[in-house]
């Protein structure tokens, strides 16, 4: 059965290896060895979420590498970058969601669940600032509620978890309200 994943996601990865590739290049400013070391770790990544289960829901295995690949590389740039200057609408989204767009064009079936995330795009605009930022780090950025804390200032990664609590029930009562 291990062999069985192992051989599934490589024809995945080496069809798409090059647009891989080109795309982290286009979407960041990394080196080779940086972009070489995401998609190593990304493969790592597919294989452990097949083995757990998680990927019984993924229609387009191209979107679904590109999107952990640029969760990955944006990880790496942002790590690299000062964390006082945290902006919550970096170019590097709009990448990624533009990215999504035309990949969900080709696949229709995809169109519903960006039109899900594009909803909740328009309800968080809604949300204050600070819920704002909290649930953009956690979600978007993939920051733990430690790393948030600290870069936000608050006093520790509990109120960081009470405030993300917070601000998807506020986000929720939004979207319901919205519907």
């Amino acid at each position: 059965m291990e062999k069985f994943i192992q051989n599934l996601v490589k024809s995945h990865f080496e069809a798409n290896y090059q647009a891989f590739i080109t795309f982290i290049r286009k979407s960041f400013p990394l080196n080779g060895d940086e972009i070489t070391d995401i998609y190593n770790d990304v493969w790592i990544d597919v294989i452990e979420n097949v083995r757990r289960g998680r990927t019984e829901r993924v229609l387009n295995w191209k979107a679904y590498i590109f999107g952990l690949g640029w969760k990955r590389a944006y990880k790496t740039v942002t790590r690299r970058t000062d964390m006082d200057s945290i902006d919550c609408n970096e170019s590097c989204e709009v990448l990624y969601q533009a990215y999504c767009m035309k990949e969900a064009e080709r696949d229709t079936s995809h169109m519903d669940h960006l039109r899900r995330i594009e909803s909740l795009m328009e309800g968080m605009e809604g949300l204050p600032e600070k819920h704002r930022a909290v649930l953009t780090l956690y979600y978007l950025k993939g920051m733990s509620t430690a790393e948030i804390a600290e870069s936000l200032g608050y006093s520790g990664a509990r109120t960081v978890i009470t405030m993300k609590k917070r601000s998807v029930n506020l986000l929720r009562e939004r979207m319901q309200a919205v519907a």
